[in-house]
């Protein structure tokens, strides 16, 4: 036929002047099978090639069984932090958020509500001052009419009031005064070195006081008060009683300066008995 074109071109571009045969197709795909093998194997990464004795029966199963706690507790834990890393960040975020004044503000109340709470309780309060007894075991008692003196020694007990205080105090200096209260003139001095009152009760201090009094002549009015409370006893006389009072200054532990107190006592029985020999 005329017009008509006997050649071929193949989609490698490959011109063929005459019908393809067999054999052309045959060279062709063994060409392309080789490429793609070459390709094939060079696409593929090596891996080791273990053996038999490289495993143990199960080995696999058990490893995984063996990790499955690993990593409930790893998860466990991890849970566990994210959980106080927000709670952190929302603490942090409360004080961004321009609170950290009302956080000072009450942390320094409930400081200073402590505080006063402490001082309450640690700071020691005066005591009180309370009258029980006098008491002597003075064999010698003396006084002198013609010279219009007298003297002897006694025990004076007084109760210490710390029923306010919430700690032991420690009291020092415990002087005493004990006055006629008829006069107003003092007729006996005593002190005690150191004491200790119990806390929220009365402790008893006994302070040894000396009894003493130099006048004009007799009829001096403090003399004759005492000379008649403490004369000799007969059965047909009556002593008089005698009044005191009892003026305390101390100084305790904690608290400064001297502290005072005073108490008094009406009627009450003089503790010696002067000699009737007494000139």
């Amino acid at each position: 036929m005329s017009g008509y074109h006997s050649g071929y071109q193949s989609s490698d571009n490959h011109m063929y002047t005459s019908t393809p045969t067999y054999a052309d197709f045959n060279v062709r795909s063994d060409k392309y099978h080789s490429q793609s093998m070459q390709e094939l194997l060079n696409d593929t990464t090596e891996a080791p090639i273990l053996s038999g004795t490289d495993w143990a029966p199960g080995e696999a199963r058990r490893e995984k069984k063996d990790s499955a706690p690993r990593r409930r507790a790893q998860m466990a834990v991890g849970e566990f932090v994210q959980r106080r890393r927000r709670s952190c960040r929302g603490s942090l975020g409360w004080l961004k958020e321009g609170n950290r004044g009302k956080l000072l503000l009450f942390v320094s109340f409930g400081l200073l509500c402590a505080l006063a709470l402490v001082l309450y309780f640690v700071i020691p309060r005066a005591p009180g001052v309370g009258w029980v007894k006098l008491t002597s075991d003075d064999s010698s008692p003396f006084t002198s009419a013609a010279e219009a003196t007298f003297h002897f020694n006694a025990n004076l007990s007084l109760s210490v009031d710390a029923r306010a205080t919430y700690i032991p105090l420690q009291i020092s200096d415990f002087d005493v005064e004990v006055t006629d209260v008829d006069t107003g003139k003092v007729i006996g001095t005593g002190s005690l070195s150191h004491g200790t009152a119990s806390a929220r009760d009365f402790t008893t201090f006994v302070v040894p006081v000396y009894f003493s009094g130099s006048y004009v002549n007799s009829s001096d009015a403090t003399y004759a008060s005492v000379a008649s409370a403490c004369g000799p006893i007969y059965p047909t006389t009556t002593r008089t009683s005698m009044s005191l009072s009892v003026y305390v200054s101390m100084k305790v532990a904690g608290l400064i300066g001297k502290r005072y107190g005073d108490t008094s006592v009406t009627d009450i029985t003089c503790p010696v008995e002067f000699s009737s020999t007494s000139s």
